[in-house]
């Protein structure tokens, strides 16, 4: 990451609404994704990235300062798009329906970012991005640690519910997303309120 900035001072406030511009930066960002599955951040160059991603040195320059800058722009842009298309700020959780929306559009959310959720997944004890999506999700969804008292060991049932998404999802994205996202969302929904965890975090029973 020690190469210069060469056309970075150049840059412009880019309409983020452009097609264009939007697939030129989802190709660059899954270009950095790539590599990070084969070496870590303080490995990574432009050229690898300008390489992988098809596109002249220029253009790289052109949205982004460095790589720091390219991977803090794209933790950014993620959280935002996950909380602006999954996260529902009136969602009561009252019915296993408005759950399975919720886990239906989680599930949406990774099929359409697949490369950088797959890696921020199969990676979430090393980055921060991943901690802002379960520290969100701790947050919407209910939380027995709001219920339970803290020696009652039901308190860590959202946890492992949570725990066993990701999981879940991550060996759901490594077979190629082969079962329907609205089937997954079902399917982990009622492995949630089988489990109890649902019902009783809702109505806050003992």
């Amino acid at each position: 990451m020690a190469e210069n900035n060469e056309q970075g001072k150049a840059r412009r406030p880019l309409n983020e609404n452009d097609k264009r511009i939007r697939r030129t930066k989802q190709n660059i960002r899954n270009a950095l994704f790539r590599i990070l599955e084969q070496k870590s951040l303080d490995q990574v160059t432009v050229t690898e990235i300008v390489r992988t991603a098809d596109i002249n040195r220029s253009t790289f320059y052109f949205y982004y300062e460095d790589i720091n800058d390219l991977f803090q722009q794209t933790e950014q842009e993620i959280f935002d798009t996950f909380t602006r298309e999954v996260v529902a700020t009136d969602a009561k959780f009252e019915s296993k329906e408005e759950f399975i929306a919720y886990l239906t559009r989680y599930l949406d959310f990774c099929r359409e970012n697949y490369i950088v959720c797959k890696f921020v997944t199969s990676n979430r004890c090393n980055n921060d991005l991943a901690d802002k999506i379960r520290e969100q999700l701790q947050k919407t969804i209910p939380n027995s640690r709001r219920i339970y008292d803290e020696k009652d060991p039901r308190q860590y049932l959202t946890t492992f519910a949570i725990s066993a998404f990701l999981f879940s999802i991550l060996e759901w994205m490594d077979d190629g997303m082969r079962i329907e996202t609205k089937e997954m969302a079902e399917f982990l929904t009622e492995a949630y309120v089988s489990g109890s965890a649902f019902v009783k975090c809702r109505r806050g029973e003992s």
